[in-house]
Order: C-alpha cells, then sequence, then structure tokens
C-alpha cells in the first residue's frame, strides 16, 4: 500500500537545484495518502520544534494534520478563498470590534507570525463548511422546552424575567487593580461601540462565552442586590456598569425584558427555544471539528 510505503520510509524527496542533489524531507504524517512533512511544519510553525516532546508542539502537530482536512473538505465541496473573502473577513472584524483595518492586520500577525494569509484562508474555510453542512434546520421538540421548564421551574411563574449576557473577569491569581482597569477599558471600548459579544469572545473567562455570555432568562427575584440595582435601569439591548463581587467582575448586558403570565407566552418559548437552538448548534460543530470530520478520512501519524 502506497500510505505504507511512506510509513515505511518516512521520507519524502525534494530536489534542490542549487547544489545538484536531493534533500530528504521527513513525512510526519499522511491524510488520505497526501504526506504532510516535517518542512510544512516548521514553515507553519517556525518558533516550535516538533523534535521536542511538548504540550504546544503536539497541538501544532494535530493543527496541521486538522488544516490538511479542512482543505480536503473545502475542495469535495468546491469551496475557497480568495482576496476578496479575506479583505472582506477583515472588513468585518473591523466593524465587528471597532477597531481599523491596520489594528485587525496587526493582532493577526502576531497570532499567527508569518503564516497571517493561510490562516486566514483557514477560518474562512471553516466558515464556508459550517454554512455548507448546517443548513438544515435544527428542531426543538416539545419534550425538550418541558426539560427546559423542569430545569429552570422560576420560569413557570408570572413576572419580569430578564434575559442575561455577561462579560466575567477573574479575580483569580491577578491583581485587582489591573482587572479593575481592565473592565474601565472594555467599557468604554463598549461605548464606542464594540459589539458586546465581541467583547465576550475576547475578555470573557466564564464557560459560557461559548454561548456569547448567555446566562439565561431569570427572573428578578433570583438576582442578588448587587446584580438587581445595577441592572435595575438598565434598559433592553443596553449593558451594565461594571459590578464587583468576590470572585471578579460582571459587566451585564440586559437582551431582553420579558413579562409573562403562564408557561404558554409566547415570547418566553421562543427566547427558549432559541436557547436550546443554540446550545445544540454549539454541540454539532464542537463535534464536527473534533470527531466527525476525521470520520471521513484516512489519517496516519508517524510521531
Amino acid at each position: 500500500m502506497k500510505t505504507n510505503i511512506y510509513f515505511l520510509l518516512a521520507l519524502f524527496l525534494i530536489p534542490n537545484f542549487s547544489h545538484s542533489e536531493f534533500v530528504v524531507d521527513k513525512i510526519i504524517a499522511t491524510v488520505d495518502a497526501t504526506p504532510i512533512t516535517l518542512s510544512e511544519y516548521k514553515k507553519s510553525f517556525p518558533d516550535s520544534s516538533i523534535e521536542i516532546d511538548t504540550l504546544e508542539a503536539k497541538q501544532n502537530y494535530e493543527k496541521l494534520i486538522l488544516t490538511k482536512i479542512i482543505n480536503k473538505q473545502a475542495n469535495k465541496y468546491r469551496l475557497s478563498a480568495n482576496k476578496n473573502d479575506i479583505e472582506n473577513y477583515i472588513k468585518n472584524l473591523s466593524l465587528q470590534q471597532g477597531k481599523t483595518k491596520q489594528e485587525i492586520l496587526n493582532s493577526i500577525k502576531k497570532m499567527f507570525p508569518g503564516n497571517e494569509e493561510e490562516s486566514l484562508k483557514l477560518e474562512i474555510l471553516k466558515g464556508k463548511l459550517i454554512n455548507k453542512i448546517f443548513q438544515e434546520t435544527i428542531n426543538v421538540s416539545q419534550k425538550e422546552i418541558d426539560l427546559y421548564f423542569s430545569q429552570n421551574p422560576h420560569l413557570k411563574q408570572a413576572g419580569t424575567k430578564i434575559k442575561l449576557k455577561h462579560i466575567f473577569l477573574s479575580y483569580r491569581n491577578k491583581e485587582r487593580l489591573k482587572v479593575q482597569e481592565l473592565a474601565k477599558s472594555i467599557m468604554i471600548q463598549l461605548s464606542g461601540g464594540l459589539i458586546f459579544e465581541k467583547a465576550v469572545a475576547e475578555y470573557s473567562e466564564a464557560p459560557d462565552a461559548a454561548k456569547n455570555g448567555l446566562i439565561g432568562i431569570l427572573s428578578e427575584e433570583e438576582l442578588n442586590s448587587d446584580f438587581f440595582d445595577a441592572l435595575l435601569s438598565v434598559k433592553s439591548g443596553q449593558f451594565s456598569e461594571p459590578v464587583e463581587t468576590d470572585g471578579g467582575i460582571h459587566i451585564f448586558k440586559v437582551e431582553e425584558r420579558i413579562f409573562i403570565k403562564d408557561t404558554k407566552d409566547e415570547t418566553l418559548l421562543k427566547n427558549i427555544k432559541n436557547e436550546i437552538k443554540s446550545t445544540k448548534m454549539q454541540e454539532k460543530l464542537r463535534n464536527y471539528f473534533t470527531k466527525e470530520i476525521y470520520k471521513e478520512h484516512v489519517i496516519e501519524r508517524f510521531l
């Protein structure tokens, strides 16, 4: 078998015309018999040595394999990322984060030194794959809604409910003053037009950051006095002043205020369905890029 030959030799010959000889390039993995070489690794991660057994090296190794898989999936669906796609991607990031294009480019260069264009193309292809594969509607059953109510019994009571998101900055292993200064900086950025969900992605240290900071739908009675006071005058779509607790600082966004009479309230049911859909979509995406996408390809690792 061809891949077994690759494995036995673990070599890939590249002509070096300047010296009129062949340079040996080690094959470190294959995806559907397509080799991934040591030189590819060094080009993608110039500051990381794969010969050194570290967590970073292992993570980079898997990133390179996943990159190859994503490119193959993109070819399968005839998806591509061109210069216009990159320009639009940077433009959208600029609008979402309230930063100039140059500031966005500088951030990308810091994140992916020497490999910005390929990294941007990969992110664009991932987005296109998501749109292609998850076009089908995610349905929510009555059983799932009933389960949601059983897990959140406060929603069965009439009264005002608040759909909340937050940014959480932890004091854990940090100087309080620096965390407080960061909170002030975030408030300035939000006041300047930074989208709240983008601030969540960049700064929040809570597990719910993966859900755009969504805490859920709460009753006013559930809020402690500090949170209640901070949110009392905050209108739907607006964010609160920073609220300090023993563990850190919260910046809340009131997504929506809902007055409900019973569990058949249409606005409440709509919000519950959207939250269930969001959770299911996050789970599908997580499974796709960590499990499902690998099942469609033959992968051999030689390290």
